[in-house]
């Protein structure tokens, strides 16, 4: 791998280490906060695979189902990949913030070890499944390219500060 993907693949697998390390250092929402980046980042190492940008392709932000609705259809027999976005998604606000259902209580009094192994399991579930996709769109394009001189459907941008 080369270009963008691999630095976003780079920087999802180091978040996920990152989530593991904060699990066992007792820093339960952080590690549930890294883990949803992770999964964010490798959704959108997808795109960059592609020459696309996740942002010009109207998936900016951190939903995880959102970011994956355009490729929808390489999801649809895996109801645990859902399940594992679905969960991770729901970690965006709860793990920062206190929550209007327990005002009194901050983040870090609501989030255990069970629940930071089992969001860093999804994260990791759902970088096994991204990864080898992201690898495969980058050879298909630069075998392309170095067939016909071009391929790709969109120029690769260097980096995305909109994501």
């Amino acid at each position: 791998m080369s270009g963008a993907h691999e630095a976003w693949v780079r920087q999802a697998r180091r978040d996920l280490e990152t989530a593991r390390a904060l699990s066992a250092s007792g820093y339960h929402e952080w590690a549930c906060f890294c883990a949803l980046n992770a999964a964010e980042k490798v959704q959108k190492a997808f795109y960059f695979a592609h020459g696309l940008s996740p942002v010009e392709q109207g998936r900016k932000g951190h939903d995880l189902v959102s970011l994956s609705q355009a490729w929808s259809d390489l999801l649809t027999n895996d109801r645990a990949l859902a399940q594992a976005q679905t969960f991770l998604t729901a970690r965006l606000e709860d793990t920062r913030y206190p929550q209007v259902q327990e005002p009194e209580r901050a983040p870090f009094e609501r989030f255990d070890v069970e629940r930071s192994r089992l969001a860093v399991a999804q994260a990791e579930k759902l970088l096994a499944f991204w990864e080898p996709l992201v690898e495969r769109a980058a050879r298909f394009w630069a075998d392309l390219r170095s067939q016909t001189g071009s391929g790709n459907p969109a120029p690769a941008p260097a980096s995305d500060p909109g994501t």
